[in-house]
């Protein structure tokens, strides 16, 4: 093995967490994903069409791979495939695809990394191949090798654990051109400095920790040596040292003409170079990227740049909290409307790589011009007043799709032929539906062939190294390869081309605030922040306040509003051991960070104990729910609907007891009725319903819910109530009035991730932490808007593990090493899940009171979900882990986060406090948002109001 051999393997290597050093070959856990896979933008194949057949064994497949004619589609069945040889495709148009279409099923093994004789686990030698649906892994030196062949298409793939390369692409012939990779996970990779390829496409992909033990100045995707039209789009890179290059230093002039770089998401918090550079490169457009850059390495003052006198083009509306070099070294680069100064809480959650803007993020919202090159955003989302635009040249087969003619294709939905304005251009699609490219297409107004006979202009042979580690995963966007050559500018790249001007109005900068546009759902952006209120009496308990804040339920009719725009009063439970209940006036809010400028609530009804002996036994860190409900049939008083629970539920009888219950208005004289079960008796189930309770708009819970109008739920930390907030909806008068105690009330589940208690799984909220805290929810209306939220504390960071706060602040975990018969210690990436208990072995100092779940940081955050996500679960069409929030809105910055000058609790400092929010409560025919903040009136919580427009 020559050096260079030594050397790739060594970068091949890399270790998971970008450290100087090797790992273990085996795969690390996969990463956390920032943005949701679609099966709408990223679709599972369409069965196939044309000559099928399906292959079962080693033997049959690499037979059926070398010989089938063109047009065959290889079907590989469901298992693991040790391969005694390499799998060659010989022919053009042949597809091989696992027959089950999850990729997971069909396993091609080569043996071993460099201990296998035969080199690659799949060669293609023909044009027009697809592979699909597959996992490739254990290759002596590459995964997938594509030799010199055009319009390869790699789709759905899991590639991982080869030698040299998991994608390589072999300088054959006059190279590779037109090839696609796309909605693939890949693992442990480089490529050599030998792969000529020309027109390809690197986009929707997430790229983790790329960097050489020595960060050298390897580029995470790289085009040089007389590269040309280069398209690198919406991929996700993490902590990288390196970014995007269009050519290389080492190289002279011409090392790369044209190519766009647009809509792609980079963050790092490792030390790093920078991370976009055109170098020896011309006719460039550089748009609408984010870049978030915390810790630059020594001498590097810029995040972007163009370098030698050579490189011309443009950086246009990118967003970077770094400058932007556009003449180094004499380079002749252009920009116009860059953001440079960003700061790190614009972002949704930069921890996470998360870097859609937040609602306050002004200076960047509504700052970019619609640019012709740039038609969508990261999301895939088509932005507004985009056209297409056209082609600098009739590309030879714009007709075929990415995976050859319809003949062999079987996958379509039939040709499309735009003509735009300007040069002609013929375009087919007989792979995509859903897909952007045919919404684009509606949008221009006349059809007709054209480009007969056209040649594409094949100057340069394009030598592309994509240097690719840890999970590569295709994200959101499926098109084809002769759309793509419809989306590259009828300009060349580097000439900012606006829309026509009446397509000039303001549209939002690249990254969006939202993750979802429908007009139906409320959006972060229709909270505005009214302020908040203090709540009156002392700190001595238990008729205080102080330490309270676990429940809270609004009351229409409970106060006149004395002549203010706040009518209505509120229910609150004080001091949490026994969470007694009063109920208080609604002032004005004042919005200040003033806590002295505040108005006070008045008492309406003093504290009492409405829990009528039911729930006395739950007094060790007990959660409480409470929605007030008007009078429902059979009753003839409004009432309290109540929920108890412990912190332990498998204490004995005591604990594992039924946990709902309603009483009367009157505190003083409550008539407590209950307590029930919630659709059953098991433990599991008391740890997922007994904290939260909000009411469930009339008419949807008549249509869903046969009047069930309460959800109930709860989140727990360390996963015990499940990996995500709860939702069960119930409605106790539909089961008697009252139902006697110890009824097993009717429910319907609505929302449920996996339970570590129940078994633990892999259903949990995106971006999941055991740290996590949904103290409450709400069902908003607004209109025909409509969501339901949570609110609460979400862990983020680095890490998060049990044990104790960072004894220093600073967010490195201090883990708790349990005593003999313990659990085992739990300390976690939030990168990718894997464990990180040897990287922190001892920690001291630390406040034994703080034992617990904690995270490296925590946000407040009030997190929206769309309630048809909800009713696809009622109706069966979804699981009941499947719903995700579509949109998070974090009110840190509305917060006072002060804590008590005399506590012994310890919820952390700085960016690790926890404990930040409390209960919810919602006026539905105001819109009035109620949200507690704990401990920000010394150890009482304060009231925040956000009017839902």
């Amino acid at each position: 093995m020559n050096i260079r051999h030594i050397l790739r393997l060594i970068i091949t290597l890399v270790s998971a967490l970008g450290t100087a050093g090797l790992v273990a070959w085996a795969s690390p856990s996969p990463p956390a994903r920032p943005r949701a896979l679609s099966a709408a933008l990223c679709p599972p194949l369409d069965p196939p069409g044309g000559a099928t057949v399906t292959v079962s064994t080693e033997a049959e497949l690499r037979n059926q791979a070398q010989n089938a004619v063109p047009g065959t589609t290889i079907l590989v069945a469901a298992g693991t495939y040790n391969l005694q040889d390499a799998v060659w495709v010989q022919h053009d148009n042949v597809i091989i695809r696992g027959a089950t279409g999850n990729r997971d099923d069909v396993i091609l093994d080569g043996g071993g990394m460099l201990t296998w004789s035969h080199t690659h686990v799949i060669a293609i030698n023909a044009d027009d191949v697809a592979i699909a649906d597959l996992t490739i892994r254990n290759g002596d030196e590459h995964g997938v090798s594509v030799q010199g062949s055009d319009r390869p298409t790699l789709y759905n793939l899991h590639i991982l654990d080869s030698g040299y390369q998991l994608v390589k692409v072999n300088p054959v012939g006059d190279g590779s051109e037109g090839g696609l990779l796309a909605c693939s996970r890949l693992e442990y990779t480089t490529t050599s400095p030998e792969d000529y390829t020309h027109d390809w496409i690197v986009r929707d992909n997430e790229w983790y920790r790329i960097r050489t033990p020595g960060n050298e100045p390897v580029p995470t995707i790289l085009f040089w040596s007389g590269s040309s039209g280069t398209v690198v789009e919406r991929n996700l890179l993490v902590d990288c040292y390196q970014g995007i290059s269009f050519g290389n230093a080492s190289h002279g002039p011409g090392d790369h003409s044209g190519g766009i770089v647009r809509n792609n998401f980079i963050y790092a918090s490792q030390p790093h170079d920078v991370v976009i550079e055109m170098v020896h490169a011309a006719g460039w457009l550089v748009a609408n990227n984010t870049a978030l850059l915390l810790d630059p390495v020594s001498g590097v003052g810029h995040g972007m740049e163009a370098r030698y006198s050579d490189s011309s083009g443009t950086f246009a509306y990118n967003l970077t909290n770094m400058d932007i070099a556009l003449d180094r070294d004499g380079a002749n680069g252009a920009g116009t409307g860059n953001v440079t100064d960003a700061h790190s809480n614009w972002f949704v959650d930069p921890s996470s790589a998360d870097l859609h803007l937040v609602g306050a993020a002004t200076a960047a919202i509504d700052r970019a011009a619609t640019l012709a090159q740039v038609s969508d955003d990261y999301d895939a989302t088509l932005s507004p007043a985009a056209r297409v635009y056209l082609p600098p040249h009739c590309p030879t087969r714009a007709e075929r799709s990415i995976l050859g003619t319809d003949r062999r294709m079987g996958w379509g939905s039939g040709r499309l032929r735009p003509t735009l304005s300007g040069q002609p251009l013929t375009s087919t699609c007989r792979w995509c539906r859903g897909i952007k490219v045919r919404r684009e297409v509606r949008r221009t107004s006349k059809v007709r062939r054209t480009c007969k006979g056209g040649k594409m202009n094949r100057k340069n042979m394009i030598l592309v190294t994509i240097v690719l580690a840890l999970a590569a995963l295709g994200a959101m966007g499926q098109y084809l390869s002769s759309a793509t050559h419809a989306q590259k500018p009828s300009a060349p790249a580097g000439d900012i081309t606006p829309a026509r001007s009446d397509d000039l109005t303001p549209t939002l900068y690249l990254p969006l605030v939202l993750m979802n546009h429908s007009p139906g759902l409320v959006q972060p952006s229709d909270l505005a922040y009214l302020g908040a209120f203090r709540l009156p009496g002392g700190d001595d308990a238990p008729p205080t306040f102080a330490y309270g804040g676990q429940a809270m339920t609004y009351r229409p009719d409970g106060d006149s509003g004395g002549g203010d725009e706040y009518p209505g009063s509120l229910f609150i439970t004080g001091h949490d051991t026994v969470n007694y209940v009063a109920e208080i006036s609604i002032p004005a809010p004042v919005s200040s960070t003033n806590l002295n400028a505040l108005n006070t609530a008045t008492m309406l009804q003093g504290f009492s104990d409405v829990r009528g002996g039911l729930f006395d036994a739950m007094n060790e860190m007990p959660r409480v729910g409470m929605e007030y409900l008007p009078a429902q049939f059979g009753q003839t008083s409004a009432k309290l609907h109540l929920a108890w629970g412990a912190h332990h539920q498998d204490e004995g009888s005591s604990t594992q007891a039924p946990s709902h219950a309603w009483c009367d208005l009157t505190l003083s004289a409550p008539n407590t009725q209950g307590a029930w079960w919630m659709g059953e008796t098991s433990v599991e189930r008391l740890y997922r319903v007994n904290d939260y309770i909000f009411e469930i708009p009339s008419a949807w819970a008549d249509t869903h819910l046969r009047g069930a109008k309460l959800a109930t739920g709860r989140y727990r930390d360390g996963g015990w109530s499940g990996m995500g907030p709860n939702i069960f909806a119930y409605g106790p008068w539909l089961d008697g009035s009252p139902p006697a105690s110890d009824t097993i009330l009717a429910t319907h589940k609505l929302l449920a991730y996996s339970s570590s208690y129940a078994g633990g799984g892999d259903h949990t909220l995106d971006y999941y932490h055991d740290s996590d805290d949904w103290a409450g929810g709400a069902w908003l209306t607004a209109g025909a808007k409509s969501a339901v939220v949570f609110v609460g504390t979400k862990g983020g960071g680095d890490y998060w593990w049990y044990g104790y706060s960072s004894p220093a602040g600073d967010g490195v975990p201090c883990v708790h090493i349990p005593q003999p018969g313990e659990d085992e210690p739990r300390c976690y990436r939030s990168s990718d899940g894997s464990s990180c208990v040897d990287d922190f072995p001892t920690c001291t100092g630390y406040a034994i009171d703080s034992k617990g779940w904690w995270s490296s940081r925590f946000d407040a955050q009030i997190i929206f979900y769309n309630p048809a996500d909800l009713a696809a679960v009622k109706n069966g069409t979804k699981e009941s882990y499947e719903p995700q929030p579509y949109a998070t809105l974090d009110i840190d910055e509305r917060l006072f986060l002060s804590w008590p000058s005399d506590t012994d609790i310890d919820c952390g400092t700085g960016d690790q406090r926890k404990c930040r929010t409390g209960a919810v409560a919602y006026d539905r025919a105001n819109g009035f948002l109620y949200v507690l903040e704990r401990f920000s009136d010394e150890a009482k919580p304060v009231v925040h109001v956000w009017q839902v427009e």
